[in-house]
């Protein structure tokens, strides 16, 4: 039986990056065979298998695409590094800044409330 270290050396063997790419190379065989143009993988389990991305939570979908000819694309969900800062609202009419409040809040709420307003 392998040690962990004797299990290591050998998989650093393997050249990842070709993997992917016979991976790739394979399924395009078939999709020339079946006459298909392009796939779009949005499965987990299919994104991981073409791309070797793994994302640690899945809120945002991943995406391979795969052309008949050509590099598969990964497309992964990129939002800003910072989130955007927003200038307070003032009250109409007045040029003093007044207070703040959430334009997407339908309904006023009373000033003792318990939370605040978001």
């Amino acid at each position: 039986m392998k040690t962990i270290v004797e299990i290591k050396q050998d998989l650093k063997q393997f050249d990842r990056k070709q993997l992917y790419k016979d991976k790739v190379a394979k399924m395009q065989r078939s999709m020339a065979d079946m006459g298909i143009d392009a796939v779009v993988c949005f499965k987990p389990q299919n994104t991981f298998y073409l791309s070797g991305f793994n994302p640690i939570l899945y809120s945002h979908p991943v995406v391979v695409v795969v052309p008949a000819q050509g590099e598969a694309v990964l497309l992964v969900h990129c939002g800003p590094a910072t989130p955007p800062t927003r200038p307070p609202l003032t009250t109409s009419g007045s040029s003093a800044p007044g207070p703040t409040r959430n334009p997407l809040r339908t309904t006023p709420t009373a000033p003792s409330a318990s939370l605040p307003a978001i």
